[in-house]
């Protein structure tokens, strides 16, 4: 079903419990019971119970909520599907797939507007004594995050500035294309630091000055003072002083000679000039530190679930993240992604049972390597590959589509799935 952009988004909330020894096999009973309380709980917050079908109405009632269905719809046997009538609510209660537990672990799934909080209904469930402490997300996303936790414990060399704080305004300031490039080209056109005058002359951007300065004070420039021939306007690279005072002291008390041997002054002298120059944090964070930042904080904005820059054995992984019972890796390049970077990124990401690979670049794909990534996802059964490329802006945007989607594909995924198991506590609640 493709959805209209005129239709309202919705957002899905996954909390889930997991069960001690009481509820091992042999014990449906109590785990009926407690059952039949969340339904109860429900039920009081307006929640109506759907037809336990696969009905046209049922089917039409779920598909409302932008619900994506590639295959068959069947009977979820082991969900009971809810719906709030005044906000259009859906939610969704999950047992736990594992055949050797009855009931090990539940999942509250609600499916709802942007603008709904489920914090209420929470609140109430969590006063049932066996619900107490639900945790947000899916249990296995749980069980994942205590993995990596200890696999990917170890930060990289960039990993270590991106989680150092004073960082932090650099970061924010180089996000924006146009103080990345200023930085770039600063340094690129000589390799040494330039006068205002030269900025102004060599670089085409707007309002300058007042970047430049915006610039210095964030610490991604730096400024000095040097000596300037007053005749070809060369400075002394071999003297620097913080303080234009001690220049101008040091000027009052020598002699100046210009630098340029062509310099075909009679009579040399110089004045104090300010020269800038990127810091050598700024010239780290422009050289791509900035993206893998950038889709840390957006990844976070999803799932608490993320490890950046970090090495397990001999890889070094720009950003992991677990979802929705699915490991993503994602690569990022602030220039192109070739072939080669393609194989080593599928290395990786099965060297940590990872399902979902990201790539994540400011350039456009080469045509050869989109081909190789369309036979990977043809083909191969355990990794599908995600590209995301473009501006800063677009990055943002694309990576939110992406989790929108994976929203969409799990919660469909209970309807579809035939793994499912057969025990359902809600049909032997109807039956009494």
């Amino acid at each position: 079903m493709r959805r209209n952009n005129s239709e309202k988004k919705f957002k899905v909330s996954v909390f889930h419990k997991e069960f001690g020894d009481h509820f091992r096999h042999g014990h449906e009973e109590e785990y009926k019971k407690l059952y039949e309380k969340i339904i109860s709980v429900c039920i009081k917050s307006n929640f109506d119970p759907t037809l336990f079908n696969i009905e046209k109405n049922f089917k039409n009632k779920i598909e409302k909520f932008g619900l994506d269905f590639k295959g068959s719809l069947l009977p979820p046997s082991s969900c009971e599907v809810l719906v709030e009538k005044k906000r259009d609510v859906l939610l969704i209660i999950k047992t736990g797939t594992r055949t050797s537990f009855v009931g090990q672990n539940i999942h509250i799934i609600f499916v709802a507007k942007d603008d709904y909080s489920v914090e209420k209904i929470i609140k109430s469930l969590e006063k049932i004594k066996d619900l107490k402490g639900l945790r947000e997300g899916t249990y296995y996303d749980y069980i994942s995050k205590t993995d990596f936790d200890e696999k990917l414990a170890k930060l990289s060399p960039q990993g270590k500035i991106l989680d150092d704080k004073k960082n932090e305004e650099i970061f924010i300031s180089l996000y924006e294309l146009q103080n990345r490039d200023l930085v770039k080209q600063v340094k690129g056109m000589t390799g040494f630091p330039l006068t205002k005058d030269e900025i102004r002359e060599k670089i085409k951007f707007d309002k300058k000055d007042e970047l430049l300065k915006q610039l210095i004070n964030k610490d991604i420039f730096s400024k000095t003072y040097r000596f300037q021939c007053k005749n070809c306007e060369r400075t002394l690279y071999s003297m620097d002083f913080k303080i234009r005072e001690d220049a101008q002291k040091a000027l009052e008390s020598g002699s100046f000679i210009c630098p340029n041997n062509k310099c075909r002054a009679k009579q040399q002298a110089a004045t104090i000039a300010e020269v800038f120059f990127p810091t050598e944090m700024a010239l780290r964070v422009s050289g791509g530190s900035w993206l893998e930042k950038l889709v840390d904080l957006e990844l976070k904005k999803y799932t608490p679930n993320v490890w950046s820059c970090r090495v397990f054995e001999n890889d070094e992984f720009d950003n992991v993240f677990v979802f929705r019972d699915k490991t993503t890796v994602v690569e990022c390049k602030d220039t192109s992604f070739g072939q080669k970077d393609l194989y080593n990124t599928i290395v990786k990401a099965r060297n940590i049972e990872a399902n979902k690979i990201i790539v994540v670049t400011t350039e456009n794909l080469h045509n050869n390597v989109s081909m190789q990534i369309k036979k990977v996802n043809e083909n191969e059964e355990d990794i599908k590959i995600t590209v995301i490329n473009g501006s800063e802006e677009e990055i943002i945007k694309k990576i939110g589509f992406f989790f929108e989607r994976v929203n969409r594909d799990y919660v469909s995924g209970l309807f579809e799935s035939r793994y499912l198991r057969s025990y359902s506590p809600t049909r032997y609640l109807r039956r009494r």
